[in-house]
């Protein structure tokens, strides 16, 4: 199980009213969706960082097709 670590937020009182009225688990929640947003930017600063290699892998594709291009058969 993953370290944890206390940690304050500020949140808007009337979201956390409601939230609390809803029973929902806050800090589960957070956790949640912080791991979907830095899944995000962990993929956008991949593809910025890669985009030349990605550029160049798909010229050379079209220059050159791929190796099966005459073993498919559809």
């Amino acid at each position: 199980m993953p370290a944890r670590v206390h940690a304050q937020v500020t949140l808007d009182a009337d979201l956390f009213d409601q939230a609390r009225a809803q029973r929902l688990d806050l800090s589960a929640t957070l956790e949640d969706r912080l791991r979907q947003l830095l899944a995000g930017t962990r993929g956008a600063t991949w593809r910025a960082e890669n985009e030349g290699a990605i550029a160049d892998a798909n010229a050379f594709l079209a220059r050159h097709g791929l190796w099966s291009d005459d073993k498919r058969l559809f």
